[in-house]
C-alpha cells in the first residue's frame, strides 16, 4: 500500500492572486512533478521514468488547453483536453442505491417551498444559471453534497436562518468520475493511473481569485471536463470505445478549512449535468432521485425545540460531526416517518411553475 497523503495539499490550492493564471498553474504542476519524482524514488517504483514522462505530457496538455482557451480557440482547447482524457481516463467511483445526498438553497422567504425548488434549476429558467466550477452559464446542473456542512461551505457560509435543505436518495447506482485525491493507493497499478492524472486534478482544484468576475480561468478545465462527460456517447463513436454511462463528477470542495474538526469526506460533492428534453426537469434525474420536503433549522427548532436543545444525545460520542448542528439535522431529516422520500414532479416546458430564484 502506498501512502499518498503528501499529495493532499493539491486538493485545495490557494488562488493565484495577481499572477497570470496559466503561469501559476504551470508552477503548481511543476512543484507536483518534483514531489512525484521523490515519491517514486523513495518507493523504488521501477516504472519511474515512464510515469514522470506521462506527468510531463499531462502538464503540457493541460497548459496548452488553458492557453488555447484564453486565446478564444475553444475547439482546439477541447480537442487537446479530449486527447489527454482518452489516454488517461479519470478514476471511477460508484454511489450505491440508497445513498444520502443533500441540497441547500438560500431563500429570503422560507414559506411553502416545493421539493422541486431544491432540485436543479428548471430548463425554462436556465437564463439564471451562472458560471460555476463544473457548469457554464445557462446550463443547469444538479449539485449535491454528501453532507449539509459541505453544502453550506459551497454556498460560502450563508446565515443558516436563510437556508433550506432537503435530503435526496438515489434509486439506481450512480457512476461517476472521481476527482478526489486518495490518501492511500493499494497497488502499483493504481498508482500508475493516479500520478499522470494529478495535473488534471490540480487544474480543477485552484480557488478563485476574483469571485465577482464573470469569467474565471480557474473554471476552464472543470467546465470542459463536464462538457466532455456530457458528450460521452458521441465521443465514444469517435474513439471507438463503448459508452461508459458516467453521469457526473465526484469532487472535494476547494473551500475546505480547519475551522471545524470534521472529516474531509464531509466536503465531498457530486455534480451531474442536466440533459434538456421536453420537460422542465431532466427526466433521468427525476427517476434517479427521490427527495424530502424542504426544511430549515428554524422550522425544526419551532417544531421540536427539545430535540435541538438536547442535541439528541448527551455528547458522549467522539464523532464531532454527528454532534454538530449539521450532523443533528442530517439525523433528523433521515427519519422517513417525519421526512418521507418523495418523487420529483415534472412538467412540460412552457407550463408555468412556482420556481423561485
Amino acid at each position: 500500500m502506498y501512502n499518498t497523503e503528501r499529495f493532499q495539499s493539491f486538493s485545495a490550492i490557494d488562488s493565484c492572486g495577481t499572477m497570470l493564471f496559466e503561469k501559476y498553474l504551470f508552477d503548481k504542476i511543476s512543484h507536483y512533478e518534483i514531489i512525484a519524482r521523490d515519491f517514486l524514488t523513495e518507493n523504488d517504483i521501477k516504472e519511474k521514468d515512464s510515469i514522470l514522462h506521462e506527468i510531463e505530457s499531462a502538464k503540457n496538455a493541460i497548459i496548452q488547453t488553458i492557453n488555447y482557451s484564453l486565446q478564444g480557440r475553444r475547439l482546439l482547447a477541447l480537442m487537446t483536453l479530449l486527447e489527454f482524457v482518452n489516454k488517461h481516463m479519470p478514476p471511477l467511483c460508484h454511489e450505491e442505491i440508497g445513498c444520502d445526498f443533500y441540497r441547500m438553497r438560500v431563500f429570503e422567504d422560507k414559506r411553502s417551498r416545493e421539493i422541486k425548488e431544491l432540485f436543479h434549476i428548471p430548463f425554462d429558467k436556465q437564463g439564471i444559471v451562472k458560471t460555476q466550477r463544473y457548469s457554464m452559464p445557462g446550463l443547469p446542473c444538479l449539485y449535491l453534497g454528501k453532507s449539509l456542512y459541505g453544502c453550506w461551505e459551497e454556498l460560502n457560509r450563508p446565515p443558516l436562518h436563510s437556508c433550506m435543505f432537503s435530503r435526496l436518495s438515489n434509486t439506481k447506482v450512480v457512476k461517476l468520475w472521481d476527482f478526489r485525491i486518495p490518501d492511500k493507493i493499494e497497488n502499483v497499478d493504481e498508482l500508475k493511473k493516479l500520478l499522470p492524472i494529478m495535473p488534471l486534478l490540480i487544474s480543477c482544484s485552484i480557488k478563485v481569485s476574483n469571485p465577482k468576475d464573470n469569467f474565471k480561468p480557474e473554471y476552464i478545465i472543470p467546465q470542459m471536463m463536464l462538457e466532455i462527460l456530457s458528450c460521452g456517447d458521441e465521443i465514444s463513436k469517435i474513439n471507438g470505445r463503448k459508452p461508459a454511462n458516467i453521469m457526473g463528477i465526484k469532487y472535494r470542495s476547494v473551500l475546505t478549512n480547519n475551522d471545524f474538526d470534521f472529516p474531509p469526506s464531509k466536503s465531498d460533492n457530486i455534480v451531474i449535468p442536466a440533459m434538456r428534453g421536453t420537460e422542465k426537469y431532466d427526466s433521468r434525474l427525476c427517476d434517479l432521485f427521490q427527495i424530502t420536503q424542504p426544511t430549515c433549522e428554524e422550522f425544526e427548532k419551532i417544531r421540536y425545540r427539545q430535540l435541538i436543545i438536547d442535541g439528541g444525545a448527551a455528547f458522549e460520542e467522539i464523532d464531532t460531526y454527528k454532534n454538530s448542528l449539521f450532523g443533528e439535522m442530517e439525523t433528523f431529516i433521515s427519519s422517513t416517518d417525519t421526512f418521507p422520500l418523495l418523487n420529483i414532479e415534472n412538467e412540460p416546458l412552457g407550463k408555468d411553475n412556482n420556481f423561485r430564484t
